[in-house]
C-alpha cells in the first residue's frame, strides 16, 4: 500500500496496548517507505542527500501518526529522531 491506513495504525496500536498491559516494555522502529523513496528519485537525477532528508522526513511523519494511534489507545508513546522535531 501507499500513504497511512488510520485502520491498520489502530490495529496495531491495540496490539502494542495489549503487550503493555501484560508488563512488556515496547519499542517500535518505524520507516518511511511508504510514503517516500529516494533510491528512485536519486537514479533519476535529485541530489542524494536531498532524497535522503526527504526519507527522514517520511518516517517522522509516520512516527507522528503511530504516536497519535497510540495516545488515542491511551498507551504513552514518544517520537525519537534525529531530527528535531
Amino acid at each position: 500500500g501507499f500513504g497511512i491506513d488510520p485502520a491498520i495504525l489502530d490495529r496495531m496500536a491495540q496490539e502494542v496496548k495489549e503487550l503493555v498491559e501484560l508488563g512488556v516494555q515496547v519499542g517500535v522502529v518505524i520507516g518511511g517507505g511508504n510514503l517516500f523513496r529516494g533510491a528512485g528519485l536519486a537514479e533519476a537525477g535529485m541530489n542524494r542527500v536531498v532524497g535522503d532528508h526527504m526519507g527522514m522526513l517520511a518516517t517522522v511523519m509516520n512516527g507522528l501518526a503511530m504516536r497519535d494511534a497510540l495516545h488515542r489507545a491511551y498507551v504513552n508513546a514518544r517520537v525519537m529522531s534525529a531530527i528535531p522535531l
